[in-house]
């Protein structure tokens, strides 16, 4: 008999090689976790050994579909297959299914929007920039810069708005900046800022 390692040949007939076999791992079906659309719920697979890696899929829906427990933030119910490959070589290909959670009635969710663009020509239609809310229930305030970064307009009023007009002169056409903090009925915390185009 001969027994070869990486350093060395044994040709004795007496010669023995000990061989480690590992339990293959069981690919295994998770319990069934709910998350609300479009909230961000961490996911979490299995330790089998040391050093495992992991490989989830499909990648939608998650921050980074290479760890152990990614962020789930989507708004449909996905099944995923977890690959986990220990160190010793062995793979295993578990499954999560995440539901969509039913929100209840009478729940008060809000969110705030601005306009990309306005055009202020007196016709009664989309005539002043302003925050579009809902279940806003207070602005701190409102501005609007021009591109100098000069303050044109400022309010902390719902649904009041700027007509592009500054000291009584319009405004020419151009791109302007806006920032805005509020808070919602569900005491979310809003700070936000983008451009619009004053159209004319």
């Amino acid at each position: 008999m001969s027994v070869t390692d990486a350093t060395c040949v044994n040709n004795s007939p007496n010669a023995s090689a000990q061989v480690v076999v590992s339990q293959a791992n069981r690919s295994m079906r998770y319990p069934t976790v709910t998350a609300q659309p479009n909230q961000p719920l961490q996911l979490t697979a299995r330790t089998i050994g040391v050093n495992d890696t992991y490989n989830w899929n499909p990648i939608v829906g998650l921050n980074n579909s290479l760890l152990k427990d990614p962020i789930f933030k989507y708004d449909k119910q996905t099944q995923y297959t977890i690959d986990i490959n220990s160190a010793n070589g062995c793979k295993a290909t578990d499954t999560l299914l995440v539901l969509m959670g039913v929100q209840t009635p009478g729940a008060i969710f809000s969110d705030l929007y601005v306009p990309k663009a306005w055009s202020p020509n007196r016709d009664g239609h989309n005539d002043r920039l302003f925050p579009l809310t809902v279940n806003i229930r207070k602005i701190m305030y409102f501005r609007i810069f021009n591109r100098w970064g000069q303050l044109m307009f400022e309010t902390n009023i719902i649904g009041h708005g700027w007509d592009g007009t500054f000291k009584g002169q319009p405004q020419v056409s151009d791109v302007y900046t806006w920032t805005v903090e509020a808070i919602g009925e569900d005491d979310k915390y809003y700070k936000r800022s983008g451009n619009s185009i004053l159209l004319r």
